[in-house]
């Protein structure tokens, strides 16, 4: 189909926007870019069958129309400055034309997020090596909506075969290039050390091979800065356990097609999402949020803050000391805030700003502004947004952890900047009142406390309403009896066995007491209080640990001290 005047012109937007985004990741003794030394084009050898298999978008929604897809190894034999080894191009296109691409599946079935790889058992690679000037391997992967990517080899690890195919590639060639064409994360600990180079490219869309070319050859610098952390392992992820590939916790999703389905949901992280768990606990990762490399040599120069009227305003000179090369950089803002009442991680991304294309010895000032409160910490309690008393460190750099401190702003008391109101309390009261119970605010008689059980907020209000309540109602419990009570949560603890935390609310419960809990029996070998001390005994309104149960009881379940073991253990068995 002949493009149209406008398919050009986007078509020439889609080039740019995707060489701009591109993320260099390594590049050992300047192995990028790729200059040929005279007039004749650069020979390199590409591997990897993505270089055909180009993925410009994700699945679903993500896959939408376009004029074609630029693929890697087209864009790079298109390019003046290159040229691709002609006979192993011709294996790879041979070897996709035999094997069905596996990520184009019928939508309907499980997505299959990579393609198999060809074998190099028939390719000379130390012939090639010998007249080629570098290697180029792309790694390709498919995700989208409804095809999350999960942690296996072919996701978010390499393969087997891509693993070996790197590592043959690396020992044969001086100078290699991994391709990156990937939604995002992929686990690179085993194979970088011995690449050379490292591109991710991303979902490049329809002119990703030209983008790619641009890039590698220096036509364009690399600009693009990593919008998470990459960690050296997968599992170093806060979430690494909850994902959604873990077993269902039971949360209801309407998934595909309005059916239902069970999913693990556990939102574990709090306010420690991404680089903020990694910064603030100082962990060790392959590349940091806001990670980027360019071919010049950027620096700051120069950094200067001011604060008026609740804004910050951050300037910053950035120099290009490179005598061969452009570059370009992405100046970032982030702010510390003081580690008061309200927790608060190492710092946040305040404002980032790129520059222009820096010649070499070139240079820029950008200007950076961001309000204050923007950055404000949430108070559970007051239900607001708060910035508390204290220092405020601005940082800028060139990644989270690649910062200078250009001032501070010193704000002597606590400023709300944003009053809301607890609408999740508010809807349990007006479920308490559905049933009958009227909290006192609303002219009833149930005390209701706000409070966090997270972040303690409200914990001692409650502790002080709840002593209160049984001394105005009189409570009292009978510790001269057999105990009875509820089991808080139990779990199966490796030299334990079954262990139940409960809340005896009569009675006393002893070490050596026959129990029934629900469906299981036993006889209390050891009590453990709150403070992890062995106790022989525990009275009314006492939390304790207790093991020698026949098995582990469920949360809520009822327990009883038994007369003997005997009756206990009839009576689980009749349950």
């Amino acid at each position: 189909m002949e493009r149209t005047p406008r398919m050009i012109r986007n078509a020439a937007v889609a080039r740019q926007t995707a060489a701009e985004s591109m993320v260099l990741l390594k590049n050992v003794n300047n192995t990028l870019p790729l200059v040929p030394a005279g007039d004749e084009p650069l020979p390199v050898a590409v591997f990897g069958v993505g270089q055909i298999r180009t993925v410009k978008g994700g699945t679903g929604s993500g896959e939408v129309n376009s004029v074609g897809n630029l693929n890697i190894l087209d864009g790079l034999s298109q390019c003046a400055a290159l040229a691709p080894d002609e006979l192993l191009a011709r294996k790879y296109r041979t070897w996709c034309l035999e094997h069905k691409d596996r990520t184009k599946g019928n939508f309907l079935l499980p997505t299959v997020h990579h393609n198999e790889e060809m074998p190099l058992a028939d390719v000379d690679l130390p012939a090639l090596a010998g007249t080629c000037a570098a290697a180029i391997l792309v790694i390709s992967r498919t995700a989208g909506e409804g095809a999350d990517m999960q942690y296996e080899p072919g996701t978010l690890a390499l393969t087997e075969e891509e693993t070996a195919m790197i590592r043959a590639v690396c020992a044969a060639f001086d100078k290699t290039v991994l391709v990156l064409n990937t939604p995002g994360y992929v686990e690179l600990a085993d194979v970088l050390p011995g690449l050379s180079a490292a591109i991710f490219i991303g979902l490049p869309g329809q002119e990703g091979g030209a983008a790619l070319a641009d890039v590698l050859t220096g036509a364009v610098p690399p600009s693009g800065h990593l919008s998470d952390t990459w960690p050296i392992r997968y599992a170093d992820y806060a979430n690494a356990a909850y994902y959604g590939g873990g077993p269902s916790n039971g949360i209801q999703h309407k998934g595909m097609f309005g059916l239902q389905e069970q999913i693990n949901v556990s939102y574990a992280d709090d306010i420690y999402v991404g680089y903020r768990y990694f910064d603030t606990f100082g962990l060790a990762v392959q590349f940091p949020f806001g990670y980027g490399l360019t071919y010049g040599a950027p620096a700051l120069a120069e950094c200067a803050m001011g604060y008026a009227g609740g804004r910050v305003t951050v300037t910053a000179r950035v120099e290009n000391a490179s005598e061969a090369y452009p570059c370009r950089e992405v100046v970032q803002v982030y702010l510390s805030l003081p580690q008061g009442r309200l927790e608060q991680p190492y710092a946040k991304l305040a404002a980032f700003q790129k520059t222009g294309t820096l010649e070499p010895g070139g240079a820029q000032t950008v200007t950076l502004e961001f309000d204050l409160a923007d950055l404000a910490g949430y108070d559970e309690q007051g239900a607001a947004y708060v910035l508390e008393a204290g220092y405020y460190d601005v940082r800028v750099g060139f990644s989270s952890r690649d910062t200078q401190v250009a001032g501070s702003v010193y704000l002597p008391k606590d400023v709300t900047t944003l009053k809301l109101s607890n609408r999740i309390a508010d809807r349990v009261k007006q479920q308490l009142q559905k049933i009958g119970l009227t909290p006192e605010e609303w002219g009833g008689d149930i005390v209701c406390c706000e409070g966090s059980g997270k972040s303690g907020q409200g914990v001692e209000n409650l502790l002080e309403m709840m002593l209160l309540q049984a001394d105005v109602m009189e409570l009292a419990a009978n510790p001269d009896r057999r105990a009875n009570g509820y089991v808080i949560e139990s779990e199966l603890e490796q030299g334990f066995g079954p262990t139940a935390t409960m809340l005896v609310t009569g009675g006393t419960l002893k070490v050596g007491d026959a129990i029934l809990v629900g469906e299981y029996f036993g006889k209390i070998r050891s009590l453990i209080d709150d403070c992890g001390r062995r106790i022989k005994s525990a009275g009314p309104a006492t939390p304790v640990k207790c093991t020698g149960l026949s098995g582990v009881p469920e949360a809520g379940a009822e327990f009883r001290v038994m007369l003997d073991e005997k009756r206990a253990r009839t009576l689980a068995e009749d349950a």
